[in-house]
């Protein structure tokens, strides 16, 4: 089955770290355009959108979003991300006045530590079908 390729722009995040897992559904609580698309990078939808952006290796260790034709990783993916969110996590962009090293390396200290956070499998249960629907599995 080919990969269908959404108009919307695509986050793909571990989807066994809760701390990822925490941030994700945050953002959909929070995402005040309601366009962004969600996906583990272990289902199959975000195995084959790896496979074919050749960011297998990437995808274990970062977030990442894809849109239009553009990859984003560490801080930029995330700033792209704050800029859908309402206030006060939209103050989170605010990071991009710091030169992309500076902030991602950041990133790399938080994502050290990110699997220490319990992960929470009841997450996509508790989202409203509204929220569900944009995890791409």
């Amino acid at each position: 089955m080919p990969l269908n390729e959404p108009s919307q722009p695509v986050v793909l995040f571990d989807g066994v770290c809760g701390f990822c897992n925490r941030f994700v559904t945050l953002a959909l609580k929070n995402d005040s355009s309601g366009e962004l698309l969600f996906a583990p990078n272990r289902s199959r939808y975000g195995q084959e959108l790896c496979q074919r952006l050749s960011l297998a290796k990437e995808s274990e260790r970062t977030i990442i979003v894809v849109v239009d034709d553009r990859v984003l990783l560490r801080s930029d993916a995330v700033i792209f991300i704050s800029k859908h969110l309402r206030k006060p996590y939209s103050y989170l962009g605010l990071i991009s006045v710091f030169p992309r090293f500076i902030r991602d390396l950041g990133y790399r200290a938080v994502a050290s530590i990110r699997r220490l956070v319990p992960v929470n499998h009841l997450a996509c249960e508790v989202l409203p079908p509204e929220s569900r629907r944009r995890i791409l599995e």
